[in-house]
């Protein structure tokens, strides 16, 4: 079982993958280009929020947007 929250009750990186996989899995079905392309940005978007969350649990710590 992939862990999906870390012990401070963030989400882990796994989690954010899954969630990048399944919007571009779902995007693939979609014939409107704007839909499709508006769900691969999402998708980019949970693949950032990855690395974040790889960062915070290499660092320890919670990142923030400056």
């Amino acid at each position: 079982m992939i862990r999906i929250i870390t012990d401070d009750g963030y989400h882990t990186s796994a989690y954010w993958r899954a969630r990048a996989e399944e919007v571009r899995s779902r995007a693939e079905g979609i014939r409107e280009s704007d839909a499709r392309t508006a769900m691969t940005i999402v998708a980019e978007m949970y693949d950032r929020m990855a690395v974040r969350a790889e960062e915070r649990a290499a660092k320890g710590t919670i990142l923030t947007l400056r």
